[in-house]
């Protein structure tokens, strides 16, 4: 076999929040890990050897008040340690296998999350996205719940997107109804529809495959990054900064400052040295091998997520309705003087008028009125935005959020709140 190097380079940090809740795990040798239980650190400048099991990354997004949401974040980080201690060699010869492990690894972190605050009613609440990418001989296996992200970088492609988020916005997205360009700065764009430790719902990790690339880049992070650069920005840093891991960490955290960070930040960056097959413009997507995941269990018809999922919709339905009925209201009262139809003709012209109005209109109306009542970028009461321009990490003062004209559980289908979210630019990463 081949032999695969890399190099890797992190940064977790408070960055604009008061307290960090996020975690994140390097674990650069699971042959080694598997037998020790240890995890060896090396830094930046150093070359690592890819090893028979291969390397893990992990970044999680803890939320909750009260600290638990820290709590929940490394909550997630010791269950998946303990899967990965328990990483039988006979199923790295079956890649179905390995996609099944990971899917189960993430479910067990939910049941850990789950559990403890069964047994600490004051961390009820609390919960935790997870983004885990693993580097196994000539591919890499991206597992993901919620709206933390992976991205891959090569310089004979453009940024690919690795994850699909899950959130409202992307919902929308991927249902035709918001153009991608208006996602980024939507006034819900803090709305996920998936996360560990949710009471009462089940988790549905998501896993992809890729073939591995020589030169590839992967990016990890929270959406303390992706939410305040665009995927666009991400890219140009990354592409301007190849030489090192280093310096694109260091980069990409100066643009961060310099805007102003408005949450938790974490960065993880593995660059490929040596190894992978060659890239080339028809691997563009990473798209050779792809085969998403989904638990086959899902909540009754009836539960509270059915309903949540369903909410805007019901919402745009209804609002549309009424419109309709106001408008065809309006053409009855003038019209009828000025025409010499009957009252039924007019009623029938009204009918007609009272069809399904464009739901990406609606949206757009939605978004116009929502927009005056509210920051443009709108952020959960749990976990409060404040500007932080300074060239250094500081702790910044939380500030509350003015709530939003209009019921926000009216809007959304889940009570999980987080923050803005980017458009996903390269569209052949395949859909769930």
């Amino acid at each position: 076999m081949k032999r695969t190097t890399y190099s890797i380079a992190a940064i977790c940090d408070k960055a604009g929040r008061s307290v960090n809740q996020d975690n994140f795990w390097i674990c650069p040798d699971l042959s080694a890990f598997s037998q020790t239980g240890q995890t060896t650190f090396v830094d930046s400048k150093t070359e690592i050897e890819l090893s028979e099991k291969g390397a893990l990354f992990v970044v999680a997004d803890g939320m909750g008040g009260m600290s638990a949401g820290e709590i929940a974040s490394q909550l997630v980080i010791d269950s998946i340690k303990q899967s990965f201690t328990t990483l039988d060699t006979q199923l790295l010869d079956n890649h179905k296998a390995i996609q099944q492990f990971i899917s189960q690894s993430i479910i067990d972190a939910d049941a850990k999350i789950k559990e403890h605050a069964k047994s600490n009613p004051d961390t009820a609440g609390m919960g935790s996205t997870i983004v885990l990418l693993w580097i196994f001989q000539d591919n890499v296996f991206v597992g993901w719940c919620g709206d933390s992200r992976a991205y891959c970088y090569n310089p004979q492609n453009s940024l690919v997107r690795l994850t699909h988020d899950h959130s409202y916005v992307q919902e929308l997205v991927d249902a035709n109804k918001l153009p991608e360009a208006l996602a980024f700065d939507h006034p819900h764009s803090n709305i996920i529809t998936r996360s560990l430790g949710d009471s009462g719902e089940v988790p549905l990790p998501e896993v992809m495959q890729y073939p591995l690339h020589n030169g590839d880049t992967f990016l990890l992070c929270s959406d303390g990054l992706c939410g305040l650069l665009r995927d666009g920005e991400i890219e140009e840093i990354l592409s301007n900064n190849t030489a090192s891991v280093s310096d694109s960490l260091k980069s990409l955290w100066q643009e961060g400052q310099t805007i102003g960070w408005t949450d938790n930040a974490t960065i993880e960056i593995i660059k490929i040295l040596n190894g992978g097959i060659d890239p080339s413009p028809q691997a563009k997507g990473y798209a050779l091998k792809q085969e998403a995941i989904e638990q086959q269990s899902t909540p009754a018809p009836d539960s509270k997520k059915s309903h949540k999922k369903h909410k805007a919709l019901i919402l745009i339905s209804v609002l549309a309705l009424i419109i309709g009925f106001l408008f065809g209201g309006v053409l009855v009262h003038y019209i009828i003087p000025f025409t010499n139809s009957s009252p039924k003709s007019i009623v029938n012209d009204s009918s007609q008028v009272v069809t399904p109005i464009d739901t990406l209109s609606m949206e757009k109306t939605i978004m116009e009125e929502t927009t005056d009542s509210m920051p443009k970028k709108s952020t959960p009461i749990t976990k409060p935005k404040a500007k932080s321009p300074s060239k250094d990490p500081v702790v910044a003062q939380p500030i509350q959020p003015t709530p939003p004209k209009d019921t926000l559980d009216s809007l959304t289908p889940t009570t999980n709140m987080r923050n803005l979210l980017t458009p996903i630019i390269d569209t052949t990463v395949a859909q769930e």
